[in-house]
């Protein structure tokens, strides 16, 4: 099969049973993760069949039920996308409770909140609303893996307290509140006051703005591991190639259309300057190789974001062409003028369309075939990311990612229509806070101090807890010149050393991974058409678990998850 042999890297598979298998599964290691007992096998390029095989003593119902008394909401396709992404299977949608021997994992969508049925794996509230909470985990519990007591996670969206006789909080409001809860032992129900699932994929449709269009990714890995706590039984893939999450170091290129005069062959600053020093470090033919020499150095791998207006003549041309052989070249901005000109565009969706066709098909035939997209000045409008999806690119960076850094991909949805895309999202962290200076180096050392503590910050906890580093920085710091002053302001060299070190000192010790973005970009498109299919069946002594992994299209991928009339039901 094509998409599983086009894998570079293994994927590993995740299998939990609540209750012990009769017998041990060839070829998969136990392991203990933070309390949860869980079965992990890596699938090596090109596995396909059967990949799972136990017996049980008692009956059980491989499916996952989605739960949900009005199917046309769009609730149910958000929900169908998480599994079909993360889970590898298709949920069945159902408007009452499943008739089945065995207990069956069931995600209930209630509205509103009510004392969840003893049979349901989770009840998740539907809560009208935009605004922004700040929850905090007030217990260490399995179910959690990661996020420990204290832990602050934000949402955004509707929400309800959670008041159930019996349940206990593991995570509460500002004021208290409990907003997750769950049922007491020996039961496994737990209980949302919210829904992160819905509200991450409405984030996604209107696309408002870098600052909170993903404030609620975070939920992504916490609320796969509920389920897989919750379920009496949870298979799902993992997020990382070899389990290890990649670190990308993403640079925007566009020092060459703000900063140097093709006329004057000089950095703007320096015209008329006699003594200026390295009147040439903005244009792309010197600040790519710069850059990329810097990383290069402490053993990292950049994604440039190409702002085609910096691109002045055939040497900027050759420059990216050498740096693509080792690095990556996407998209920042169309050869429409600078970014107050894409400001304009933005409003105008036939005019936008054919300028990121136009500059995707300019890089790929002068440079190399971009991959992902940034927006400029991270301005766009809710039907932006449906045209950045229709001109083939992969993957956005222009969302910030939050604290704790539980982040994963996760995908976009159409802003019109409610459809799933081929386009992900990658958030990210901005570098130019900690090493654009003024032009006194010591003016905002402090705030610059800063800034560089929390990247550092944010690289430890990705690191801790196998979150996606993506770090933004621009050719205009990475790539330019020790001492040379850009007008107002000039590199702080010393925090850029600081950040980048940082960086390698996590690579090193194995916890993070330095990928160039296509590369990522392609494990993981891959992976995620994978399907794991369960099956049970009585024989001689028990029944008989089985999981078969498979390749789901990208036709069928797209072809249910946006219309709930072609939905999985019974």
């Amino acid at each position: 099969m094509r998409g599983l042999n086009s894998l570079r890297e293994p994927l590993s598979v995740f299998v939990r049973l609540a209750n012990p298998p009769s017998e041990s599964a060839g070829g998969w290691e136990v392991i203990d993760d933070r309390g949860m007992r869980v079965l992990r096998r890596r699938l090596s390029p090109g596995t396909s069949g059967l990949i799972f095989s136990t017996l049980l003593g008692y009956p059980l119902d491989p499916r996952v039920y989605l739960l949900d008394a009005d199917q046309e909401q769009v609730r149910v396709p958000s929900w169908v996308c998480f599994f079909r992404d993360y889970c590898g299977q298709d949920p069945t949608v159902l408007s009452a409770k499943p008739d089945q021997p065995g207990r069956a994992t069931v995600v209930a969508l209630v509205d509103p909140m009510c004392h969840p049925e003893s049979w349901s794996s989770i009840a998740i509230a539907h809560v009208g609303g935009k605004e922004r909470h700040v929850f905090r985990v007030v217990e260490t519990h399995p179910a959690l893996g990661p996020m420990a007591h204290g832990l602050e996670i934000p949402f955004r969206g509707g929400y309800r307290p959670v008041q159930i006789d019996g349940f206990r909080p593991l995570v509460v409001d500002e004021e208290g509140r409990a907003c997750v809860s769950v049922s007491p032992p020996p039961g496994r129900t737990i209980a949302f006051g919210f829904d992160p699932i819905y509200s991450l994929c409405q984030d996604t449709r209107q696309d408002s703005d870098a600052a909170s269009a993903a404030t609620n990714a975070n939920w992504v890995p916490v609320m796969l591991r509920m389920f897989a706590w919750a379920a009496p039984f949870a298979v799902w893939k993992s997020f990382w190639p070899a389990d290890v999450p990649p670190l990308i170091y993403t640079v925007d290129t566009e020092a060459g259309s703000g900063y140097y005069d093709p006329a004057r062959a000089s950095c703007t600053w320096s015209i008329g300057r006699r003594f200026a020093r390295d009147r040439l470090d903005m244009k792309t033919e010197m600040s790519v190789p710069t850059a990329a020499q810097r990383l290069e150095r402490h053993g990292l791998v950049g994604s440039f974001f190409v702002d085609l207006n910096a691109v002045r003549d055939e040497a900027d041309r050759t420059a990216l062409r050498k740096a693509a052989r080792h690095h990556d070249v996407s998209l920042h901005l169309p050869r429409i003028g600078d970014h107050e000109a894409w400001k304009r565009t933005t409003s105008d969706s036939t005019a936008t369309r054919d300028a990121l066709r136009e500059a995707v098909f300019t890089l790929a035939r002068e440079i190399a075939q971009p991959i992902g997209f940034r927006y400029p000045s991270w301005y766009r409008k809710s039907d932006t990311h449906d045209l950045v999806a229709e001109v083939g690119l992969g993957y956005d960076s222009s969302s910030l990612a939050h604290p704790p850094f539980l982040i994963v991909p996760y995908r976009m949805f159409s802003s019109a229509t409610g459809e799933p895309l081929d386009l992900w999202e990658f958030p990210c962290r901005e570098v130019i806070g900690a090493v654009k200076a003024s032009s006194s180096i010591w003016l905002g050392w402090r705030t610059r101090g800063r800034h560089c503590g929390e990247i550092r910050r944010y690289l430890q906890s990705c690191a801790t807890l196998s979150s996606l580093v993506v770090l933004c920085d621009h050719d205009m710091a990475l790539g330019a010149s020790r001492r040379h002053v850009h007008g107002s302001w000039r590199l702080d060299a010393r925090r850029l050393r600081t950040i980048l070190q940082a960086a390698r000192r996590t690579t090193k010790s194995g916890r993070l991974r330095p990928m160039r973005g296509s590369d990522f970009l392609r494990w993981w498109t891959s992976t995620r058409q994978i399907r794991l299919e369960s099956r049970t069946e009585p024989t001689s002594g028990g029944f008989r678990l089985t999981i078969t992994a498979q390749e789901l299209s990208k036709d069928s991928l797209g072809a249910t998850g946006g219309r709930s009339g072609e939905l999985p039901r019974n």
